[in-house]
C-alpha cells in the first residue's frame, strides 16, 4: 500500500511540473509592451546546475509537506486552501519575476479536484474584470490561469472549453468599445495579457479540442478571426514564439 500511495504521490508532483511557471518571465503571462524588444540585458541570470538540484529538492520536499498537510486532514482541506488562497492573492500575485514557488499552488489545487480548481481559476479571472485592480495584478492573474490550463492534465477540458470561452467574449467585448487603436500598447496591456492567455492555452490544448467529435465545430465558433484582426492587433503584440504556435492551429480550421 505504502509503493502505491508513493506512486500515485509522484504522479500528482509530475502534474504539477507540467504546470509552466507563471511569473512575469512565462510565455502566458509576459506581454511586450516595450518599444522595442531588447529584454536580454534586464533578464534575471540563469541558475547553475546545483542551484537547480537545490531548488528541485527543495521544491520537492515541499510539494510533499503540502501533500501531508492535506492527507492528515488535521485541518479542514478546504480551510487550509482558503489560507493557501489568500497568500497566493496577498504575496504571490503582487510578486515580480517568481518562477517557481507558485508551484505549491498549482499543486495544492491538483489535490482538490475540479472545486478547487474552479475556484483557482474563477479567482484569478475575477480580477481581469474588477477594475478596482491594479493592471500589473490582472495580467498576472490571467498569465497563471493561461499557465495552468495549458499544462495541467488534471484540469477536465470541459471546464478549458467554458473559460476559453469567457475569454473570448471579455475580448471581443473590450473589443468593440475600442475600435480604434488609440493611446500606446500599455493602454491596452491587460486585454493583451488575455490573448496572449488565450493563444497560449490553445498551443497546447487544441489538438485535445480537435480530436473530440465536434472539435473543429467549436474552434470555428469562437470566431477567433475576429480578435486576430482587430485594429488593436494582439499578433503584433503578444510573444512571437505563442504567435507562430498559434498561427499554425488557424491554419487547421
Amino acid at each position: 500500500q505504502q509503493p502505491q500511495q508513493q506512486q500515485q504521490q509522484q504522479q500528482q508532483q509530475h502534474n504539477a511540473s507540467r504546470t509552466a511557471p507563471a511569473g512575469a518571465n512565462s510565455n502566458a503571462a509576459t506581454v511586450d509592451v516595450s518599444a522595442d524588444r531588447s529584454d536580454e540585458a534586464n533578464a534575471t541570470p540563469e541558475l547553475g546546475v546545483p542551484e537547480r538540484e537545490k531548488l528541485d529538492v527543495v521544491l520537492s520536499l515541499t510539494l510533499e509537506f503540502v501533500h501531508e498537510i492535506f492527507k492528515r486532514k488535521a485541518i479542514p482541506p478546504d480551510h487550509m486552501f482558503e489560507v493557501l488562497m489568500r497568500v497566493f492573492e496577498e504575496q504571490v500575485l503582487v510578486s515580480y519575476q517568481t518562477k517557481h514557488v507558485q508551484f505549491i499552488w498549482l499543486f495544492a489545487t491538483g489535490l482538490g479536484g475540479a472545486p478547487w480548481v474552479e475556484h483557482f481559476v474563477n479567482s484569478c479571472l475575477f480580477k481581469v474584470t474588477d477594475s478596482s485592480v491594479a493592471a500589473v495584478v490582472q495580467q498576472a492573474s490571467v498569465g497563471y490561469v493561461g499557465s495552468f490550463l495549458a499544462r495541467a492534465n488534471f484540469v477536465d477540458l470541459s471546464f478549458v472549453a467554458t473559460v476559453l470561452e469567457n475569454m473570448v467574449t471579455w475580448i471581443k467585448e473590450y473589443m468593440e468599445l475600442h475600435t480604434t487603436p488609440t493611446g500606446s500598447i500599455s493602454d491596452h496591456a491587460t486585454l493583451y495579457a488575455v490573448c496572449q492567455a488565450l493563444f497560449y492555452v490553445l498551443c497546447f490544448r487544441a489538438r485535445e479540442f480537435y480530436d473530440t467529435e465536434n472539435g473543429h465545430r467549436w474552434m470555428r465558433s469562437l470566431g477567433l478571426d475576429a480578435i486576430v484582426r482587430s485594429p488593436l492587433n494582439p499578433l503584433q503584440v503578444v510573444t512571437p514564439e505563442v504567435v507562430e504556435n498559434f498561427t499554425n492551429i488557424m491554419r487547421e480550421l
